[in-house]
């Protein structure tokens, strides 16, 4: 075969053209879509004969809303539905009771479920995908994205972009991705997975399991007995109602117990923990840690670093552990133990124990019938300026200091304001006492 040197190949530009409508076929029991790469609508449905449904009914619009191409296949016949809606912003909706997979390629898309179980994707764009009923499978892909779940246990994840995401009702998985999300798991036991970015993850209704991880995330427990993480960055967390966990992990972290009896980890770094209503418990752990208890008597362990702690309000339990560690009891009979470290115990209102521990620590009984213990070191002890109570003050082993407080009735005399039984008391140690005088 020859050609001759002169011969040119006509080529027709294409680019004006208008594309051609989309597909539609039926392969084994498999309903196939194919949108255009303009901004289709595609809608799935029933026909119906006598009340009966008859047949799936599928139509694809243009933009002007124009029917580009429809179909109809015997309702017996259709198992599955796969939708490519391809580039544009298109709107896939399915109002069957059959599972449906829908990529809505580039483009803001607009992809809604069906009463079965939906594979959506939205890929690049801001889209939009509503799960509706069945065990949903939401992915968002590129853009900042709109995941709603639905009544089941549904599956969301937003990926790239900063997303919102919903799981409504159902015990529903849900993952943020990279980007600032707000992730909600609304009613059911949810599991919601913060990722990358500065995140807000809200639990609703139910046992939920709230992460946070890489960021500044804000995690909220709400009704249920919650489990919230915090993990790398300086988050805030709000258990709420229940019985829930919270830990801090790393980072400077703030958390919040709510009503109920919570427990509470720190985690590296200085912590901000309040317990609030309820019997709380409380680890600081690693740094510098600031815990309250609130209402309700409380657990609470400083552990590393020079901690301070309140009981507030309740009969209390604080250990100091490790560190330079700052006690205080509040109101109730409160018990404290500075363990290792220079520590300052206030026993407050009610009837307290103080333990020094190891190390030159301070203790300071405060109104009630207090019992002083300095343990090792040299200690400072003063049961309080209380006359209505008997404290009890031993300071262990070491050169310790009892406080004893006097008022003045005349111009040349005083009088006991605390009474206090002085035990342990040894001069060869180096005890001492010091007097108070009060006007």
């Amino acid at each position: 075969m020859s050609f001759s040197k002169n011969r040119r190949l006509k080529l027709e530009q294409l680019g004006a053209r208008r594309m051609m409508a989309g597909d539609i076929s039926l392969d084994n029991g498999i309903l196939e879509v194919e949108g255009t790469n303009d901004n289709d609508t595609i809608e799935i449905s029933y026909k119906y004969d006598d009340g009966e449904i008859d047949e799936v009914l599928v139509v694809i619009r243009d933009a002007d809303g124009d029917i580009e191409k429809d179909r109809d296949y015997d309702v017996e016949d259709v198992n599955w539905i796969m939708v490519d809606a391809k580039d544009g912003d298109d709107t896939v909706v399915n109002n069957t009771d059959i599972n449906m997979s829908a990529d809505g390629g580039n483009g803001d898309d607009t992809l809604i479920g069906g009463t079965a179980a939906d594979y959506l994707f939205g890929q690049a764009g801001n889209d939009t995908l509503l799960g509706q009923g069945g065990f949903d499978y939401l992915d968002g892909g590129l853009g900042n994205d709109d995941l709603r779940g639905g009544d089941q246990d549904d599956q969301l994840f937003g990926r790239e972009g900063n997303d919102t995401a919903r799981g409504g009702s159902g015990n529903d998985l849900i993952y943020g991705g990279d980007g600032s999300d707000s992730l909600f798991g609304e009613d059911g036991n949810d599991t919601l997975h913060a990722d990358a970015g500065n995140d807000t993850v809200d639990g609703g209704n139910g046992d939920d399991s709230l992460f946070g991880e890489a960021g500044v995330d804000y995690l909220y427990g709400r009704a249920g007995n919650d489990f919230l993480r915090g993990d790398d960055g300086d988050d805030r967390m709000y258990g709420h109602d229940g019985a829930d966990r919270l830990y801090g992990m790393a980072g400077n972290d703030w958390m919040y117990g709510g009503n109920d009896n919570d427990t509470m980890y720190g985690g590296d770094d200085r912590d901000y923990m309040y317990g609030q209503n309820g019997a709380d418990s409380m680890q600081g752990q690693g740094g510098n840690d600031y815990m309250r208890g609130g209402d309700g008597n409380d657990m609470m362990w400083g552990q590393d670093g020079a901690d301070s702690i309140y009981g507030d309000n309740g009969d209390d339990q604080l250990i100091g552990n490790d560190g330079d560690d700052y006690l205080r009891g509040g109101d109730g009979n409160d018990r404290m133990w500075g363990v290792n470290g220079d520590d300052r115990l206030y026993g407050d209102a009610g009837n307290d124990y103080l333990y020094g521990g190891n190390d030159d620590d301070q203790l300071f009984g405060g109104l009630g019938a207090d019992h002083l213990y300095g343990q090792a070191g040299n200690d400072e002890l003063d049961g309080g300026y209380d006359i209505a109570n008997y404290d009890w003050l031993d300071g262990g082993s070491g050169a310790d200091r009892f406080t004893q407080h006097l008022k003045r009735i005349s111009p040349i005399s005083f009088y006991f304001v605390s009474t206090a039984y002085l035990m342990d008391f040894q001069s060869a140690e180096g005890d001492g006492i010091y007097y108070v005088y009060h006007s």
